[in-house]
């Protein structure tokens, strides 16, 4: 019997339970629905939700979870400053 039964880990090694915390006051987001579930950040321009994903991002990457990002706008670009990742595309910085 392989260990994801007796402890409830998914096969990347998270629980039910893992979550990552978002916010100062504590707030936090189960961490198998980030990655398996369907999300949406809405707000008009100047809002922050390129800023909220980036903290989101940021926590998963923090805590060893793998990330993938399309960003045709390259408003992720500055992750790969803090992170080792991958940046591909058509520009001279990559």
């Amino acid at each position: 019997m392989s260990n994801q039964a007796n402890t409830g880990e998914t096969a990347s090694g998270t629980t039910p339970n893992d979550s990552i915390q978002i916010g100062e006051a504590g707030e936090a987001l189960p961490v198998v629905e980030v990655l398996t579930g369907r999300g949406v950040i809405l707000g008009k321009s100047g809002s922050g939700k390129s800023n909220s994903g980036s903290v989101v991002v940021e926590e998963l990457l923090d805590d060893g979870y793998p990330v993938l990002i399309v960003d045709v706008d390259g408003e992720y670009f500055g992750l790969k400053e803090e992170y080792e990742i991958l940046h591909l595309g058509a520009d001279e910085e990559c």
